[in-house]
């Protein structure tokens, strides 16, 4: 099996056993979209769980873009948990995945 194969399944695996259920909303206005994601641990000390119902300021989401029917933008809006965020910044890694840096709207 190659590289890009072992990779793909383990995203998979990770998104199905500790994926969180989101819906992005592009700027651009062109629809929304169910997206999963796996809420990362916050880069900073936060007064209640990242991606909780009250939301906190700062919420990191790993997406694999290969599943994305389409690729987010910083700027673009997602819901999570019933919260509304705002994507800030947005880091590739090498493997196709990316960590969405979503700051709550508010």
């Amino acid at each position: 099996m190659a590289w890009a194969d072992l990779v793909a399944s383990a995203n998979a695996a990770f998104l199905s056993t500790w994926g969180t259920p989101a819906t992005l909303q592009p700027k651009d206005g062109s629809g929304l979209f169910s997206i999963t994601g796996i809420i990362k641990n916050p880069g900073m000390e936060e007064d209640t769980l990242p991606g909780g119902p009250t939301g906190t300021a700062v919420v990191r989401l790993w997406v694999d873009f290969k599943t994305l029917p389409q690729e987010p933008s910083i700027g673009d809006s997602v819901m999570l948990n019933n919260v509304s965020y705002t994507i800030g910044k947005i880091d590739v890694d090498i493997e196709g995945g990316a960590v969405l840096r979503l700051r709550q709207n508010g």
